[in-house]
Protein backbone atom coordinates (compact mmCIF):
# COMPACT_ATOMS: atom_id res chain seq x y z
CA UNK A 1 0.00 0.00 0.00
CA UNK A 2 1.48 3.19 -0.86
CA UNK A 3 1.09 6.15 1.53
CA UNK A 4 -1.28 7.91 -0.58
CA UNK A 5 -3.60 5.06 -0.42
CA UNK A 6 -4.10 4.55 3.32
CA UNK A 7 -7.70 4.19 4.73
CA UNK A 8 -7.34 6.60 8.00
CA UNK A 9 -5.65 9.39 6.53
CA UNK A 10 -4.37 11.07 3.59
CA UNK A 11 -0.36 12.62 3.08
CA UNK A 12 0.24 16.12 2.08
CA UNK A 13 3.62 16.94 1.54
CA UNK A 14 4.58 20.50 3.64
CA UNK A 15 8.22 20.95 2.83
CA UNK A 16 10.72 18.42 1.84
CA UNK A 17 10.57 15.40 3.98
CA UNK A 18 7.72 16.93 6.43
CA UNK A 19 4.13 15.69 5.60
CA UNK A 20 0.71 16.39 7.35
CA UNK A 21 -1.10 13.33 7.65
CA UNK A 22 -5.08 14.28 7.53
CA UNK A 23 -7.20 12.28 9.16
CA UNK A 24 -10.02 11.05 7.33
CA UNK A 25 -13.66 11.48 8.68
CA UNK A 26 -15.06 8.77 10.31
CA UNK A 27 -11.86 6.06 9.92
CA UNK A 28 -10.51 6.23 13.33
CA UNK A 29 -8.00 8.00 12.54
CA UNK A 30 -10.21 11.46 13.98
CA UNK A 31 -7.03 13.72 14.78
CA UNK A 32 -4.22 14.97 11.87
CA UNK A 33 -0.65 14.23 12.65
CA UNK A 34 2.45 15.26 11.51
CA UNK A 35 5.73 13.42 9.80
CA UNK A 36 9.05 15.04 10.13
CA UNK A 37 12.40 13.72 8.56
CA UNK A 38 15.79 13.94 11.10
CA UNK A 39 18.10 11.96 8.93
CA UNK A 40 18.61 8.63 10.34
CA UNK A 41 15.54 8.48 11.78
CA UNK A 42 11.85 10.71 12.23
CA UNK A 43 9.46 12.48 14.41
CA UNK A 44 6.24 11.84 14.45
CA UNK A 45 3.53 14.87 16.02
CA UNK A 46 0.39 12.76 17.67
CA UNK A 47 -0.75 9.03 17.38
CA UNK A 48 -4.24 9.49 16.42
CA UNK A 49 -7.08 7.55 17.67
CA UNK A 50 -7.09 3.88 17.67
CA UNK A 51 -4.17 1.23 17.65
CA UNK A 52 -5.25 0.50 13.76
CA UNK A 53 -4.62 4.44 12.95
CA UNK A 54 -1.24 4.79 14.82
CA UNK A 55 0.51 1.26 13.38
CA UNK A 56 -0.49 2.82 9.61
CA UNK A 57 0.72 6.30 10.66
CA UNK A 58 3.97 4.78 12.08
CA UNK A 59 4.76 2.37 8.92
CA UNK A 60 4.00 5.48 6.77
CA UNK A 61 6.29 7.46 8.43
CA UNK A 62 8.72 5.00 8.05
CA UNK A 63 8.18 3.79 4.50
CA UNK A 64 8.46 7.71 3.48
CA UNK A 65 11.58 8.09 5.13
CA UNK A 66 13.34 4.49 5.00
CA UNK A 67 14.29 5.66 8.58
CA UNK A 68 12.78 4.48 12.00
CA UNK A 69 10.34 6.77 14.20
CA UNK A 70 12.50 7.62 16.83
CA UNK A 71 10.78 9.83 18.30
CA UNK A 72 7.03 10.43 19.11
CA UNK A 73 5.13 14.14 20.70
CA UNK A 74 1.99 14.05 21.72
CA UNK A 75 0.57 17.83 21.73
CA UNK A 76 -2.12 17.47 24.41
CA UNK A 77 -3.74 14.54 26.44
CA UNK A 78 -7.30 14.31 24.46
CA UNK A 79 -7.95 10.37 23.32
CA UNK A 80 -8.28 11.49 20.14
CA UNK A 81 -4.78 12.32 19.75
CA UNK A 82 -2.95 9.58 22.07
CA UNK A 83 -4.80 6.59 22.09
CA UNK A 84 -2.54 5.10 18.78
CA UNK A 85 0.56 5.90 21.06
CA UNK A 86 1.08 1.57 21.10
CA UNK A 87 2.29 1.41 17.64
CA UNK A 88 5.40 3.46 18.75
CA UNK A 89 6.81 0.87 20.95
CA UNK A 90 10.77 1.10 20.93
CA UNK A 91 10.08 5.54 20.12
CA UNK A 92 10.50 7.90 22.83
CA UNK A 93 7.36 9.90 23.28
CA UNK A 94 7.68 13.27 24.49
CA UNK A 95 4.94 15.72 26.54
CA UNK A 96 4.53 18.71 28.80
CA UNK A 97 4.83 16.71 32.69
CA UNK A 98 1.14 17.67 33.07
CA UNK A 99 -0.17 16.05 30.07
CA UNK A 100 1.54 12.88 30.71
CA UNK A 101 0.09 12.95 34.32
CA UNK A 102 -3.68 13.50 33.00
CA UNK A 103 -3.08 11.32 30.55
CA UNK A 104 -1.91 8.53 33.14
CA UNK A 105 -5.35 9.06 34.61
CA UNK A 106 -7.96 9.51 31.72
CA UNK A 107 -6.80 7.09 29.53
CA UNK A 108 -7.58 3.68 32.12
CA UNK A 109 -10.79 5.11 33.10
CA UNK A 110 -11.62 5.93 29.33
CA UNK A 111 -10.81 2.46 28.42
CA UNK A 112 -12.61 0.92 31.40
CA UNK A 113 -15.78 2.42 30.66
CA UNK A 114 -15.91 2.04 26.98
CA UNK A 115 -15.33 -1.68 27.50
CA UNK A 116 -18.50 -1.52 30.25
CA UNK A 117 -20.83 0.89 28.17
CA UNK A 118 -19.64 1.19 24.83
CA UNK A 119 -22.68 -0.08 23.08
CA UNK A 120 -24.93 2.97 25.44
CA UNK A 121 -22.31 5.24 24.11
CA UNK A 122 -22.97 4.70 20.41
CA UNK A 123 -26.55 4.76 20.71
CA UNK A 124 -25.98 8.27 22.53
CA UNK A 125 -23.91 9.34 19.99
CA UNK A 126 -26.74 8.16 17.15
CA UNK A 127 -29.65 10.83 19.34
CA UNK A 128 -26.93 13.51 19.50
CA UNK A 129 -26.72 13.14 15.53
CA UNK A 130 -29.89 13.02 14.94
CA UNK A 131 -30.62 16.09 16.97
CA UNK A 132 -28.29 18.53 15.49
CA UNK A 133 -30.28 20.95 13.10
CA UNK A 134 -27.35 22.39 11.18
CA UNK A 135 -26.34 19.86 8.13
CA UNK A 136 -22.27 20.83 9.39
CA UNK A 137 -22.87 19.44 12.78
CA UNK A 138 -24.31 16.58 12.00
CA UNK A 139 -21.88 15.79 9.46
CA UNK A 140 -19.10 16.03 12.00
CA UNK A 141 -21.48 14.12 14.75
CA UNK A 142 -21.93 11.25 12.35
CA UNK A 143 -17.75 11.26 12.08
CA UNK A 144 -17.47 11.42 15.33
CA UNK A 145 -20.37 8.14 16.16
CA UNK A 146 -18.07 6.74 13.49
CA UNK A 147 -14.66 7.03 14.95
CA UNK A 148 -15.78 5.61 18.15
CA UNK A 149 -17.43 2.52 16.64
CA UNK A 150 -13.85 1.62 14.96
CA UNK A 151 -12.08 2.27 18.62
CA UNK A 152 -14.72 -0.02 19.68
CA UNK A 153 -13.95 -2.39 17.61
CA UNK A 154 -10.22 -2.70 18.48
CA UNK A 155 -11.02 -1.71 22.47
CA UNK A 156 -9.75 -5.18 23.54
CA UNK A 157 -6.46 -4.55 22.38
CA UNK A 158 -6.03 -0.99 23.68
CA UNK A 159 -3.06 0.03 25.74
CA UNK A 160 -1.48 3.27 25.00
CA UNK A 161 2.00 3.98 25.75
CA UNK A 162 2.59 7.03 28.16
CA UNK A 163 4.93 9.56 27.85
CA UNK A 164 8.93 9.14 29.21
CA UNK A 165 10.21 12.22 28.69
CA UNK A 166 8.46 14.38 30.05
CA UNK A 167 8.88 19.11 29.28
CA UNK A 168 8.45 21.27 31.78
CA UNK A 169 8.92 23.99 29.08
CA UNK A 170 11.15 23.46 25.37
CA UNK A 171 13.07 20.90 23.85
CA UNK A 172 15.41 20.90 20.50
CA UNK A 173 16.18 18.05 18.76
CA UNK A 174 18.70 18.82 16.20
CA UNK A 175 18.77 16.10 13.37
CA UNK A 176 20.96 15.55 10.27
CA UNK A 177 18.45 17.33 8.06
CA UNK A 178 16.49 19.86 10.30
CA UNK A 179 16.13 21.15 13.75
CA UNK A 180 13.22 20.75 15.69
CA UNK A 181 11.69 22.93 18.63
CA UNK A 182 8.96 21.04 20.88
CA UNK A 183 7.42 23.94 22.38
CA UNK A 184 5.27 23.94 25.80
CA UNK A 185 3.62 27.42 27.22
CA UNK A 186 0.91 26.36 28.81
CA UNK A 187 -2.60 25.50 28.89
CA UNK A 188 -5.66 26.57 26.74
CA UNK A 189 -7.42 23.72 25.22
CA UNK A 190 -5.73 21.39 27.93
CA UNK A 191 -4.45 21.91 30.86
CA UNK A 192 -0.72 21.84 28.75
CA UNK A 193 -0.64 21.87 25.42
CA UNK A 194 2.87 21.80 23.55
CA UNK A 195 3.21 22.83 19.63
CA UNK A 196 6.09 21.55 17.71
CA UNK A 197 8.29 24.21 15.25
CA UNK A 198 10.65 23.51 12.72
CA UNK A 199 12.39 27.15 12.49
CA UNK A 200 13.95 26.60 9.41
CA UNK A 201 11.08 25.56 7.50
CA UNK A 202 8.96 27.78 9.23
CA UNK A 203 6.19 25.00 9.57
CA UNK A 204 4.52 25.04 13.15
CA UNK A 205 1.96 21.40 13.99
CA UNK A 206 -0.26 23.18 16.55
CA UNK A 207 -2.04 20.37 18.19
CA UNK A 208 -5.34 21.68 18.88
CA UNK A 209 -4.32 25.79 19.77
CA UNK A 210 -5.09 26.26 15.95
CA UNK A 211 -7.77 24.97 13.84
CA UNK A 212 -8.84 26.62 10.20
CA UNK A 213 -12.14 27.91 9.49
CA UNK A 214 -12.97 25.64 13.10
CA UNK A 215 -13.69 26.70 16.43
CA UNK A 216 -10.79 25.52 18.58
CA UNK A 217 -11.88 24.30 22.28
CA UNK A 218 -11.29 26.58 24.76
CA UNK A 219 -11.70 24.45 28.13
CA UNK A 220 -8.31 25.73 30.57
CA UNK A 221 -7.68 29.51 31.64
CA UNK A 222 -8.09 32.28 32.08
CA UNK A 223 -8.44 35.58 29.76
CA UNK A 224 -4.81 35.97 30.82
CA UNK A 225 -3.04 32.97 29.75
CA UNK A 226 -4.50 32.52 26.66
CA UNK A 227 -2.80 36.07 25.67
CA UNK A 228 0.35 34.96 27.21
CA UNK A 229 -0.01 31.31 25.65
CA UNK A 230 -1.13 32.46 22.01
CA UNK A 231 1.22 35.44 22.44
CA UNK A 232 4.27 33.50 22.19
CA UNK A 233 2.84 30.89 19.21
CA UNK A 234 1.97 33.92 17.14
CA UNK A 235 5.49 34.90 17.67
CA UNK A 236 6.90 31.99 15.98
CA UNK A 237 7.49 32.57 12.58
CA UNK A 238 6.17 30.08 10.72
CA UNK A 239 3.91 30.29 6.92
CA UNK A 240 2.65 26.97 7.59
CA UNK A 241 0.40 25.70 10.39
CA UNK A 242 -1.04 21.80 10.39
CA UNK A 243 -3.63 22.08 13.32
CA UNK A 244 -5.29 18.85 14.90
CA UNK A 245 -7.94 18.99 13.05
CA UNK A 246 -9.07 20.49 9.49
CA UNK A 247 -6.90 21.63 6.59
CA UNK A 248 -3.77 22.90 6.51
CA UNK A 249 -3.03 26.81 7.11
CA UNK A 250 -1.33 29.77 6.25
CA UNK A 251 0.12 32.46 9.16
CA UNK A 252 -3.12 34.49 8.38
CA UNK A 253 -4.70 31.39 9.87
CA UNK A 254 -2.45 31.39 12.53
CA UNK A 255 -3.19 35.36 12.95
CA UNK A 256 -6.54 34.57 12.93
CA UNK A 257 -6.34 32.31 16.34
CA UNK A 258 -4.18 34.96 18.47
CA UNK A 259 -7.49 37.33 17.55
CA UNK A 260 -9.60 34.36 18.50
CA UNK A 261 -8.21 34.00 21.68
CA UNK A 262 -7.63 37.85 22.12
CA UNK A 263 -11.46 38.94 21.48
CA UNK A 264 -13.43 35.75 23.02
CA UNK A 265 -13.78 37.46 26.73
CA UNK A 266 -15.27 40.50 24.61
CA UNK A 267 -17.86 38.22 23.16
CA UNK A 268 -18.38 36.18 26.56
CA UNK A 269 -19.28 40.01 28.08
CA UNK A 270 -22.08 40.57 24.95
CA UNK A 271 -20.03 42.11 22.34
CA UNK A 272 -21.11 40.64 19.07
CA UNK A 273 -18.51 37.77 17.38
CA UNK A 274 -17.50 39.12 14.38
CA UNK A 275 -16.76 37.63 10.36
CA UNK A 276 -15.04 35.31 9.68
CA UNK A 277 -15.32 33.97 13.00
CA UNK A 278 -19.11 34.02 13.22
CA UNK A 279 -19.01 31.62 10.31
CA UNK A 280 -16.55 28.91 11.47
CA UNK A 281 -17.78 25.53 11.72
CA UNK A 282 -18.05 24.00 15.04
CA UNK A 283 -20.56 26.86 16.31
CA UNK A 284 -21.55 24.29 19.52
CA UNK A 285 -17.94 25.01 20.54
CA UNK A 286 -18.25 28.91 20.03
CA UNK A 287 -21.11 28.46 22.51
CA UNK A 288 -19.12 26.41 24.88
CA UNK A 289 -16.26 28.63 24.32
CA UNK A 290 -18.19 31.55 25.76
CA UNK A 291 -19.71 29.72 28.84
CA UNK A 292 -16.23 29.09 29.46
CA UNK A 293 -15.14 32.45 29.35
CA UNK A 294 -17.92 34.09 31.61
CA UNK A 295 -16.78 31.69 33.83
CA UNK A 296 -13.39 32.27 33.84
CA UNK A 297 -13.61 35.94 33.64
CA UNK A 298 -15.28 35.92 36.69
CA UNK A 299 -12.43 34.20 38.76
Amino acid sequence: MQADENPFFRVEPLADGVFAALAKPGEGAWANAGIIALGRSALVVDAMFTPAAGAALRATAERMNQSPVRWLVLTHRDHDHVLGSQAFRGATIISARRTAERMRDRAPAFLAAARREGGRWLLDLDAAEQAQVDAHDRTRQAAMRADYRTLFSQIEDVAPLFPALLLEEDFTIHGQRRTVQILSFGGVHTESDTVVYLPGERILFSGDLVQVGLHPAVRHGRPRDWLHVFGRVADLEADLVLGGHGPVGTREDILLAERYYYELAEWAGGAPVPEPFASWDAPQTLLENLRYAQTAAAR
